[in-house]
């Protein structure tokens, strides 16, 4: 990874979805997903076609309404351009009819919408950013969207007008209109209290409750998509962490600088051949500090779920499923790290990414047919600066590999998958007068144990599995210099995703 030091500039916005990447790196760990219950999807699809037409119509009529829900939208509180309708429907719009008050006009009765309320706790608006729309630039004071409904068993995209009108979009094409998406949300999950529901991303972390009015409860699946309450919110950084303009903390710099294969000897410890001995330093942690795919084929291999034949390099694909109707992937990424302090043998991250941080695509307006839409011309990665913080690397208490595990997550039915981590740990550290030292560069000349230890990872059957990568203390943070940029060491997962870990400085 090539850092410059200068700031990186911001490319063109766009919009991608990103729904499965295919499992050809490492599949032993992975259980055949079965077939999903068709039978349910089909109710949840008449249920959001029913919303939809009636949304459709609502939109028609009620400017306030539009302006309410582009504000809403506007407010992500996912971190996201969601709406989750349970949160709005009571809300009285400039203090008259509610949101459910004004759509039981457009319904065919009172009891047709509610049923839909009640079968769907999940139901989310969803505004997306098309290269001709976004919720910033919606007017909504005289643009009508249409309203698309995500997940339907049809390839196509249906979309619904304020006649009840059914269209549809092919998957490789875009919407040049406004348009609305109904979909079920994926940041959120059935819960109770402040408890995780049995499908939360992270297994390990609290769940800030979203909505509850006592019959129905609804929870973050981690607070990584919370953007209500600002003191829930994760990997924020110290303010006060000084960078270079590449975004290398100094200390790596000076690692690389000291000649030391063992960069990391030099930051925790501050062991040099001049100084062999050191206590650690717990002011500098493990950041993720960027994010990469290899290859545009990322984008697109969901295809061969449906027994298409895999895209080769550069090739613009056919059907991009659902590229503009979900948002923000989610990813969770595992790392295990074998503690022996009792922090645990895994740490679980999640991080909600808006796809234009990914993927740089270019789009190309098409007339043809009845309405106007795009296709996709181009696909490139582009590297994300995630900058989410892991933890100190304590060599005496963690191992010197560690794994890391990633997954596109989708919200559905949770599996446990079984992985194992063997990792050796340094014994060259002395305790003088209750303080710690580590005595010798590298392992020193003491002996190392080896630990295997098997972790059980929660995911659910929809996720997809991106691969694992392995880091150990010993690999170099800088692996070169051309005078105007320092490179960094990447790990890999296969030959499908780059993750760059460096230390930083955190007080």
């Amino acid at each position: 990874m090539k850092k410059h030091l200068s700031v990186i500039g911001m490319a063109l916005s766009c919009v991608v979805l990103m729904q499965s990447c295919k499992k050809d790196i490492d599949t032993k760990n992975n259980t055949p997903i079965p077939a999903s219950n068709t039978a349910e999807n089909s109710a949840v699809n008449n249920s959001q076609i029913t919303f939809a037409k009636i949304l459709a119509k609502a939109v028609k009529d009620d400017a306030p309404l539009r302006s309410f829900l582009k504000d809403e939208s506007l407010k992500q509180f996912d971190n996201d351009h969601d709406i989750l309708y349970q949160m709005i429907k009571d809300t009285k719009i400039n203090g008259a009819e509610t949101v459910h008050e004004k759509l039981i006009r457009f319904a065919a009765s009172k009891e047709e919408l509610e049923a839909v309320e009640q079968q769907l706790p999940l139901l989310t608006i969803f505004v997306p950013t098309l290269p001709n729309f976004s919720p910033e630039k919606w007017n909504s004071s005289n643009e009508v969207p249409v309203v698309a409904v995500s997940n339907t068993a049809n390839s196509n995209v249906l979309f619904y007008d304020d006649k009840g009108k059914e269209n549809a979009l092919a998957a490789d094409e875009i919407p040049g209109f406004p348009v609305l998406v109904i979909k079920q949300n994926e940041r959120v999950i059935v819960g109770t209290g402040n408890k995780l529901a049995s499908n939360s991303v992270a297994s390990n972390s609290q769940s800030s409750t979203v909505y509850n009015n006592g019959g129905l409860v609804l929870n973050f699946a981690d607070d990584a998509f919370n953007n209500i309450n600002p003191k829930t919110k994760v990997n924020k950084l110290n303010p006060n962490r000084v960078t270079n303009s590449s975004g290398i903390d100094p200390v790596n710099i000076a690692a690389y600088n000291s000649g030391d294969e063992w960069h990391r000897d030099y930051i925790y410890y501050g062991l040099t051949a001049g100084q062999p001995r050191g206590q650690f330093k717990n002011n500098y942690s493990e950041f993720i500090t960027s994010m990469r795919f290899l290859t545009p084929n990322a984008l697109n291999m969901i295809a061969d779920q449906d027994g298409d034949p895999k895209l080769k390099e550069g090739e613009v694909p056919k059907k991009p499923f659902g590229i503009w109707t979900e948002g923000n992937f989610e990813f969770r990424i595992t790392i295990l790290i074998n503690a022996k302090n009792g922090l645990g043998n895994d740490i679980n991250k999640v991080l909600s990414v808006n796809p234009a941080d990914l993927f740089d695509v270019q789009f190309t307006l098409k007339q043809e047919g009845v309405f106007p839409h795009y296709r996709v011309t181009s696909i490139t990665p582009k590297e994300y600066h995630p900058n989410v913080e892991l933890v100190p690397w304590d060599l005496q208490n963690y191992g010197t590999a560690w794994k890391f595990i990633v997954y596109e997550y989708d919200n559905s039915q949770e599996i446990t998958q079984t992985y194992e981590n063997t990792s050796t740990f340094a014994a060259n550290f002395e305790i003088t007068n209750s303080i710690t030292e580590k005595i010798g560069l590298k392992f020193g000349a003491s002996a190392t144990t080896s630990e295997k230890r098997t972790v059980s990872v929660k995911t659910t059957l929809a996720s997809d599995f991106l691969g694992e990568a392995t880091l150990s203390f010993d690999q170099p943070i800088i692996t070169s210099f051309d005078g105007t940029n320092y490179n960094t060491r990447e790990i890999t997962t296969g030959n499908v995703l780059s993750l760059g870990i460096e230390p930083k400085r955190i007080f």
